[in-house]
């Protein structure tokens, strides 16, 4: 499983992005190898369409969770029928994306 999150830059210390579109990459921890990646979001600096492009961008980086800000409905639609599961940052979230990718997991561990 390959789970991505917005974030503010590269490295699993950066904050966590509140803009899907316009964050400045994903963060991208892949659960078989535990490691993380990079995705720069090209989709930022786009007009229009920021949303949609960037959750093509994940399409193409075979991420299969979203953790993240409420996504806008166009962008929700292309990673729904990408089959992409989207969810809100968890309960405490986290100063930085490894913090919310272990809460999250803690969570759906049931601790």
């Amino acid at each position: 499983m390959r789970i991505a999150i917005p974030a503010t830059g590269e490295g699993k210390e950066s904050r966590p992005d509140d803009r899907f579109g316009r964050c400045s990459c994903f963060a991208v921890f892949d659960m078989a190898s535990s490691s993380w990646s990079f995705v720069p979001n090209g989709a930022r600096r786009h007009e229009h369409g920021a949303g949609i492009a960037a959750a093509r961008r994940l399409i193409d980086h075979d991420v299969d969770v979203v953790i993240g800000p409420r996504l806008g409905p166009n962008a929700a639609q292309v990673l729904e029928r990408a089959s992409i599961t989207c969810l809100p940052f968890p309960g405490q979230g986290g100063d930085t994306v490894e913090a919310v990718l272990q809460t999250w997991l803690q969570e759906e561990r049931g601790h």
